[in-house]
């Protein structure tokens, strides 16, 4: 990318999607950074003659709102300053209609083509697309391939992560099933099998909760399908009112990555987390919760409480119950019944 005409600073920020990074200067937005394989690979693919810096309000404004927008707040971002000087015309044509395509809505390369005024040059409308500086407030990923299918996309993990994007805003792929939802289609049966093999691992940390004699819940955290951290229910036996099963988890992931947040994981837990689970899960800027059974006394993802949707906070994971819901209940039930029984 050419550099700007005024010298830039630049700062990372945590998403619900991983790491973020943008560059900036009296102009504007001059860089956006979408997630990369590691915290200190997003930073390094900014300009190299950025320093990085402490974001002037008008930036922390911009990094608020596309957090949202990562985590599921409709918001255009339209109005945000990006500076065009070292854009080409053309690049700069695309990038103004694109802008206008707002979150849940897509479009493809030949629409573009033609809205801009440039039929035929669907082509060069990709790889202005590719070379986008500024994604998502210049939103690529809501671009699509003739037929639906999803086209390619720059940012580290590539397709993957431009459904993951898409997903997030509820989008809808035209009126009638394409190739593009065929792919989404298996993505969340690979999502769902996923989810199970992971909660199946959570169910087996639970069960050596009750073999202690503890309440059986457990959990693990979870980083592109690789277990950084288990754990399970253990208060009586650690002496430790915190030491439930999300905690110990996540004290054990936040060990193995150096890092108290952990960003880019999933938590899964045996159990709806509690107030106090919740909490730790925000701080900790975990992107998706999987839990299995329900909790009508203490569940605060929406049993009694959801204090993942409460809109004052600044970090909205996403959360999805009633994995293995059955078995996760039917272990606490046989525990608690068997504790009536003595």
């Amino acid at each position: 990318m050419p550099s700007p005409s005024l010298p830039a600073s630049f700062c990372l920020f945590d998403t619900a999607i991983g790491h973020c990074a943008i560059a900036w200067n009296a102009n504007g937005i001059v860089r956006l950074q979408l997630p990369e394989a590691s915290e200190s690979l997003t930073g390094a693919r900014h300009l190299p003659e950025a320093t990085q810096g402490e974001p002037p309000p008008s930036i922390r404004a911009a990094i608020e709102r596309i957090g949202a927008l990562l985590g599921g707040r409709a918001d255009d971002l339209a109005d945000l300053a990006l500076d065009l000087d070292a854009i080409s015309p053309f690049h700069r044509r695309v990038y103004e209609f694109v802008r206008t395509i707002g979150p849940g809505h897509t479009t493809t390369y030949g629409e573009v083509a033609a809205r801009i005024d440039a039929p035929g040059s669907a082509r060069a409308v990709g790889q202005a697309l590719g070379e986008n500086p500024f994604a998502p407030v210049v939103p690529c990923h809501r671009v699509l391939a003739a037929g639906g299918r999803a086209g390619g996309f720059s940012a580290a993990r590539g397709v993957a992560t431009k459904l993951r994007m898409l997903e997030i805003e509820k989008a809808r792929i035209g009126e009638e099933p394409g190739l593009f939802d065929d792919v989404a289609e298996q993505a969340n049966l690979g999502t769902a099998a996923l989810d199970e093999s992971m909660m199946r691992l959570a169910l087996g940390q639970a069960r050596l909760a009750a073999a202690k004699g503890e309440v059986p819940v457990g959990a693990v955290v979870v980083r592109d399908g690789e277990v950084l951290g288990a754990g399970f229910n253990q208060p009586i036996g650690a002496h430790d009112p915190s030491a439930h099963a999300e905690i110990m988890a996540m004290r054990a992931a936040a060990s193995a990555i150096g890092n108290y947040r952990l960003v880019g994981c999933d938590l899964y837990v045996t159990l709806e987390p509690c107030a106090m689970c919740a909490g730790a899960i925000q701080h900790a800027r975990i992107g998706r919760v999987v839990y299995g059974a329900a909790d009508p006394k203490t569940g605060a993802c929406g049993s009694v409480v959801d204090l993942f949707a409460e809109p004052r906070l600044n970090h909205h994971a996403h959360v999805y119950g009633g994995v293995m819901a059955s078995e996760c209940a039917a272990l606490l039930s046989s525990f608690f019944a068997e504790r009536r029984r003595r």
